[in-house]
C-alpha cells in the first residue's frame, strides 16, 4: 500500500520543531515569572497553564494528523491533511514551532490534500 511519504515526514519534522518550541516557551515564561514576579503579577501562573494546556492540545491535534496520514487510505490521509492545517494555523503557544515548524506541517497538510493512492499497490 502506498503513503504519502514526504507529508508525513514532514509533519513529524515539523511536529518536533513545536515540541521543541514549546518547551523553549515554557521554560521562558518560568524564566521570567522566577525573576520578575512583580512585573507580571499573578497572571503569569494562568498565562503558563493555558500556554500548556493549548500547547499540548495542539501537539496532539499534529500527532493524530501524523498517525491518520500514515495508514495510506485516501479519506484518512484526507482528514490527517486537515488536521495538520488546523495544528499549524493554531500553533500560537509553541512559537508556530520556531514558525519553520508551522510551514512545514502546512506544507504536509497541503501535499496529503494532492497525494493520490497508487492502483495496484
Amino acid at each position: 500500500m502506498s503513503k504519502p511519504v514526504a507529508a508525513v515526514i514532514l509533519a513529524l519534522i515539523g511536529l518536533t520543531l513545536q515540541v521543541i518550541a514549546l518547551i523553549f516557551e515554557l521554560f521562558l515564561v518560568f524564566f521570567f515569572s522566577v525573576f520578575t514576579i512583580r512585573t507580571f503579577g499573578p497572571f503569569i501562573i494562568a498565562r503558563s497553564l493555558t500556554l500548556l494546556v493549548f500547547g499540548i492540545v495542539v501537539i496532539m491535534v499534529g500527532i493524530s494528523g501524523i498517525c491518520f496520514m500514515s495508514k495510506g487510505f485516501r479519506n484518512d490521509v484526507f482528514i490527517g491533511s486537515i488536521l495538520e492545517i488546523v495544528a499549524s494555523i493554531f500553533a500560537y503557544p509553541t512559537l508556530f514551532g520556531f514558525f519553520i515548524g508551522s510551514f512545514l506541517m502546512f506544507v504536509a497538510g497541503i501535499l496529503g490534500f494532492f497525494w493520490i493512492p497508487i492502483k495496484g499497490t
